[in-house]
């Protein structure tokens, strides 16, 4: 609206300007040198100026407009990849989610313990909820058995263990407890080590 007002402003300074000319030239028979007709030019080119400008930017306008109305479908386009990334995610942690729940539901330690070895060195994103779910279990089941203070039921652990979990899958979780900052690693991490450790020897018997 303010542009179609500067438009008509203009056009009409321009007419103006055009019949001071005329009245000018009229009112001088023999066309002198006149200031005022001077002063005239220069108002008339200056008001030229302004209407060309006007238009340029009422032009520049309409292709920034369809500039923005481009950019516009870009970002559309991307948040609409966004969103089908993210329900990809979704769908793919849910299916990663599904043994470690299982496992988590289930009534015997070791079970859930082999389950949980697996899913943690097979899932490879760190960020995942099922990996953090499986370390979480792991360790702090381990940590049960440790406190227990109870050699028996710590052999008759490793025992069925070493039957059953991977020398890849025990080591995995080893690298990841030694990778872990100060603050994040977990109560009595010595006894932790000592009976992964154990648990590795017991499965490299086994292989022999």
């Amino acid at each position: 609206m303010k542009k179609e007002i500067s438009i008509w402003i203009g056009i009409t300074a321009l007419v103006l300007s055009i019949i001071s000319i005329c009245i000018s030239a009229w009112r001088s028979p023999e066309l002198s040198f006149d200031y005022q007709g001077v002063l005239v030019g220069v108002l008339s080119l200056l008001v030229t100026v302004i209407l060309g400008w006007n238009i340029y930017t009422v032009i520049d306008i309409k292709n920034t407009r369809g500039e923005i109305y481009k950019l516009k479908g870009l970002l559309e386009k991307q948040i609409q990849q966004s969103n089908e990334n993210t329900k990809l995610i979704l769908r793919m942690e849910m299916i990663d989610s599904a043994e470690v729940l299982n496992a988590f539901t289930a009534n015997e330690i070791p079970d859930s313990l082999v389950v949980m070895f697996k899913e943690f060195c097979r899932i490879k994103n760190e960020n995942s909820i099922a990996k953090m779910l499986a370390q979480s279990y792991i360790t702090q089941a381990l940590i049960g058995f440790i406190k227990k203070n109870n050699n028996v039921i710590t052999d008759g652990l490793i025992m069925q263990l070493s039957e059953r979990v991977k020398i890849e899958e025990v080591e995995d979780f080893i690298h990841y407890l030694s990778s872990l900052p100060d603050e994040r690693k977990p109560q009595l991490l010595d006894e932790l080590f000592s009976l992964l450790h154990r648990l590795t020897y017991e499965i490299l018997k086994r292989l022999v």
